[in-house]
């Protein structure tokens, strides 16, 4: 399964970030989920010079902060939407017309 992160906002006090709002599409095959939130930190990142700061590195701090007992709070999701949608086999219901196949 593939993710990509993207950060659309951040929030800062005194050159430090305190929170990020954040993107997530994840994709297996031709099923994709996506996913959007706020992240406060929280212990604020000031550890590297603001304008040196970087996406990857505040995914990076999310990503970080989002494990909870070995499990990523917001990937973990997105893949059981994923495996529920590849596991998902649509049917006619009863009360709609029903597709006739012929099978020799």
């Amino acid at each position: 399964m593939k993710f990509d992160w993207k950060i659309t906002d951040i929030s800062a006090a005194n050159d430090v970030i305190t929170s990020a709002k954040y993107h997530v599409t994840a994709t297996e095959g031709d099923v994709v989920v996506e996913t959007e939130g706020f992240w406060t930190f929280a212990e604020p990142e000031g550890k590297v010079p603001f304008l040196d700061v970087t996406e990857e590195m505040v995914i990076g701090w999310i990503q970080n902060e989002a494990m909870r007992d070995g499990k990523h709070l917001i990937t973990s999701r997105l893949e059981e939407q994923v495996n529920a949608l590849l596991a998902y086999s649509v049917v006619v219901p009863p009360w709609m017309p029903q597709k006739f196949t012929f099978n020799i």
